[in-house]
């Protein structure tokens, strides 16, 4: 356990977004935030994710449907990989500043209350006695009721996930997610799941969903990267709506002198229900790049495309594209788009 004060940002509404941890010398104000911007320690992610959806004008109402279906699918696997990674990384650095503010770094302490003032003072309170609550300034509270927690604390927190972990949490926030995570690496492999429900624009979902796969890392002075590749398969569901999930997913994370890049490539076959309708996004790729929070690479590393199907017959797919504020990912079907992910390009 390290003496320093953490920066946590939470992810506190929102399905797309990934938290952001970065530290500070101690002494310096612990700020917790509600908002949702920035890329995870484990690689998920980057940029400020908007799901807001759009439509153009024109189409039939069965398009309509079908891309604002898709887009529920869409959201739901990537919530269900986004979540617990997410939420992984924000129970290590609550206990790390736990720790440091409620045993001077001397032991692990794993319940109590971290409270945000106003100013964005923190401060720690040892109630209650069974699980580890986070209040920040926005109204948005956050509870980790932790069942397992191992790994090398003695490790900066930005590190901790180069090295074997063992997680076992219920995270609970009122407006995302009362979901029960389990993460592990041993060595090359690492597995986790999630279960429990998931609120998606005000629907409520049942999450089931593993993940098993490989992971490497690299720890030098000033510099953390972390790659994975895992498989990511279950189920999501709510009245009338049934998603299979089947995903490939892709990281690279590199904290470097301050600066943070991440590399996420999804190779996406699902598919999903919707009132006994049968749909599947088979074959799809996306690909994306970020340099703090802001997407990079637009010409070489961007990717967005695969069929989506109705009934076995294509009826739409994926896309993307950029102006010179954000760039997009959307689904079509005929003159009808929802855009699934926007985040903010570079500025001149």
């Amino acid at each position: 356990m390290t003496g320093r004060l953490l920066v946590l940002v939470v992810l506190a509404c929102g399905a797309c977004g990934t938290g952001t941890s970065t530290s500070a010398d101690a002494g310096e104000t612990l700020v917790l935030n509600g908002s949702s911007s920035g890329s995870s320690t484990s690689g998920s992610g980057g940029g400020t994710s908007s799901t807001s959806s759009t439509s153009s004008g024109g189409g039939s109402s069965g398009g309509a449907l079908d891309v604002a279906i898709a887009r529920r699918a869409y959201l739901g696997a990537t919530a269900a990989y986004e979540i617990p990674v997410t939420a992984s990384v924000l129970v290590v650095e609550a206990v790390y500043t736990a720790s440091y503010l409620g045993a001077n770094g001397q032991s692990l302490v794993t319940t109590g209350t971290l409270t945000q003032s106003g100013n964005g003072q923190v401060t720690y309170s040892a109630t209650p006695g069974d699980k580890l609550r986070v209040e920040y300034n926005n109204n948005v509270t956050v509870e980790y009721t932790i069942n397992e927690i191992n790994g090398n604390f003695t490790l900066d927190s930005n590190a901790f996930f180069t090295e074997d972990y063992t997680l076992r949490f219920r995270y609970a926030n009122a407006a995302l997610a009362d979901v029960d995570v389990v993460g592990t690496r041993t060595g090359g492999n690492q597995q986790g799941s999630v279960a429990g429900t998931m609120i998606l624009e005000n629907v409520t979902y049942q999450a089931n969903c593993t993940r098993q796969g490989t992971v490497s890392s690299q720890v030098g002075s000033g510099f953390t990267r972390i790659d994975s590749a895992d498989t990511l398969s279950g189920t999501i569901t709510t009245d009338g709506f049934s998603l299979t999930v089947n995903e490939q997913v892709v990281t690279g994370y590199q904290l470097s002198n301050g600066q943070t890049a991440n590399d996420i490539s999804r190779t996406i076959n699902n598919t999903w229900t919707n009132q006994g309708v049968a749909y599947a996004l088979n074959g799809a790729v996306i690909r994306k790049s970020f340099v703090d929070g802001v997407a990079a690479q637009l010409d070489s590393s961007w990717r967005a495309e695969g069929p989506l199907t109705r009934g076995g017959t294509q009826i739409g797919g994926l896309g993307w594209g950029q102006d010179a504020v954000q760039a997009r990912i959307w689904i079509d079907v005929g003159s009808e788009r929802t855009v699934l992910e926007s985040h903010p390009v570079p500025q001149q």
